[in-house]
């Protein structure tokens, strides 16, 4: 597949903290693989003054996550990358569409209706077809 030269982003991130006892990290900073991307990237973290070495794990949808055991102390974390093309779309098999909408401890989707959104929105977009439907709740979700 060629990569379209013409889609050129740039994007980033910088976390600084400080541990207060060892512990290990999980960072979700780096950009997806996809067929259709070239990523030149870096990623660097530094915890108690040393730099860390990461572990990488990549989901079914090219989800990156790195891991690491960092001592207490000050974190810094710094990523950047330049992606080119444009990522070629896969088919979602139903085992990970249940995956994506299942409630979590930081998001309870199934508590979403009523306290939150109203139900009447939920049903709305429901009914719209995917794409119809991740576009309106773009457009319908307030920005700070």
């Amino acid at each position: 597949m060629s990569i379209d030269q013409g889609m050129r982003r740039t994007v980033g991130c910088e976390i600084d903290a400080s541990l207060g006892e060892a512990t290990n990290i999980v960072l979700a900073v780096a950009v997806a693989h996809a067929p259709g991307l070239h990523i030149d990237e870096q990623l660097v973290v530094h915890a108690a003054g040393e730099r860390i070495e990461l572990v990488e794990s990549v989901g079914v949808s090219g989800t990156r996550w790195h891991s690491a055991a960092v001592p207490e102390g000050p974190l810094t974390v710094r990523y950047e990358a330049t992606v080119v093309g444009r990522g070629a779309p896969r088919e979602i098999d139903a085992t990970e569409r249940i995956l994506a909408v299942r409630p979590s401890r930081y998001v309870q989707s199934d508590e979403l209706a009523g306290p939150l959104i109203d139900a009447r929105i939920i049903d709305e977009l429901a009914a719209l077809p995917d794409r119809e439907r991740l576009i309106a709740a773009r457009d319908w979700w307030p920005v700070a």
